[in-house]
C-alpha cells in the first residue's frame, strides 16, 4: 500500500505532487519492493530528487539490472552517468543502456544513437500488475 500512496504524491495523481513525500512512503517499503527502489532511482535521478542519495538502493539496482530488469537498467545506467550513487562512469552507463536497448527499452536504443548520451530527463514509470489508477489512503 505505501508503494500506491508513495506513487500517487510521485506522479501528482489523486494526491498533491510532493516527490520528497513520495521517498519517504517509498522508503517503507523498500528494499523489499523492487518499484518502491525504481521510484527512488527516479526521484534521485530527477533535478529536484538531489536531496536523495541513491548509494541506499544502488546494490539493489545493480542486482535487479544483472537479473535483466530492463527499467534498472535505465535507472542504473544514468546513476552511472551523472555519478549519483555510484561512482561516475560513462563507460558502465553506455553498458548499460545498451543491455536495456537489447531487453527492449526504446528510449535506451535512442539514447544509444547520440554521440554523447543524453541526461536523464524522462523517467520510466512501470507499475506492477496488480496495482490500480486510483490510489488508496
Amino acid at each position: 500500500m505505501f508503494y500506491l500512496v508513495g506513487a500517487a504524491y510521485e506522479t501528482g495523481r489523486g494526491r498533491p505532487l510532493d516527490k520528497r513525500r513520495a521517498s519517504q512512503l517509498y522508503e517503507r517499503c523498500a528494499p523489499a519492493d523492487l518499484y518502491a527502489c525504481k521510484g527512488l532511482a527516479r526521484i534521485g535521478l530527477s533535478e529536484e530528487g538531489s536531496f536523495y542519495d541513491l548509494r541506499r538502493i544502488a546494490p539493489l539496482m545493480q542486482a535487479a539490472s544483472q537479473a535483466d530488469d530492463e527499467e534498472c537498467c535505465w535507472y542504473l545506467a544514468y546513476m552511472y552517468l551523472s555519478g549519483r550513487g555510484v561512482e561516475r562512469d560513462p563507460g558502465r552507463a553506455r553498458a548499460l543502456l545498451e543491455q536495456a536497448c537489447r531487453l527492449g527499452s526504446a528510449d535506451a536504443c535512442e539514447a544509444l544513437k547520440q554521440a554523447v548520451l543524453p541526461p536523464f530527463v524522462k523517467p520510466i514509470m512501470s507499475v506492477p500488475g496488480w496495482s490500480t489508477d486510483f490510489p488508496l489512503s
